[in-house]
């Protein structure tokens, strides 16, 4: 190691000819780590009241994570891994006031109830974990989004919000994105 910046941070270590620079952010300050030993123990010395990543069991098979967002700039991402083989299910990105940003599932592995399965996680993470935005419908939706929102919303025995706007349908798209890879 080569020392600490002014926010904690691991310095830039010279070995060379090159420079190595440390790649994990704090999302929080501009501090950046080599390790995520290093990472965790900033965290808790130096943010102690925000939340931070963290993995549960969700469901017998499926895996939740959450990341309280990649920088200052990104979203709250939940992710559903299926649990014995780690396969990525589902995500549902909330924005740092709570709405819904998006909601994707593979699409083998679509109607299968992981995206409500997430948004039911967010909730309960959200109503335990101080500091993580209570998840909030978007207006602005897939005509499958809207057709998601208001069967969830049914469920739990809330309002689904009016449809204020549309956007891109899944299959719009897969012209511009190919989500299917792995």
């Amino acid at each position: 190691m080569n020392g600490q910046d002014e926010h904690g941070g691991d310095l830039p270590e010279e070995k060379g000819n090159h420079t190595y620079y440390p790649s994990l952010g704090c999302s929080h300050c501009p501090a950046a780590f080599r390790s995520k030993e290093r990472y965790s123990t900033h965290q808790a010395e130096r943010h102690p009241d925000k939340p931070v990543q963290e993995s549960w069991e969700s469901s017998e098979g499926h895996h939740v994570t959450y990341v309280p967002n990649f920088n200052r700039q990104t979203p709250h991402l939940y992710v559903l891994t299926d649990a014995n083989s780690g396969i990525h299910l589902s995500n549902l990105a909330i924005s740092h006031e709570g709405k819904l940003d998006a909601v994707q599932t593979h699409s083998k592995h679509r109607r299968q109830g992981h995206a409500s399965e997430l948004w039911n996680a967010a909730n309960e993470h959200a109503a335990a974990t101080p500091g993580v935005p209570t998840p909030q419908y978007s207006g602005l939706v897939t005509g499958l989004g809207d057709k998601w929102t208001k069967k969830t919303a049914a469920r739990r025995n809330e309002e689904a919000p009016k449809r204020q706007g549309s956007v891109l349908s899944p299959r719009q798209m897969m012209g511009l994105l190919d989500l299917d890879r792995q």
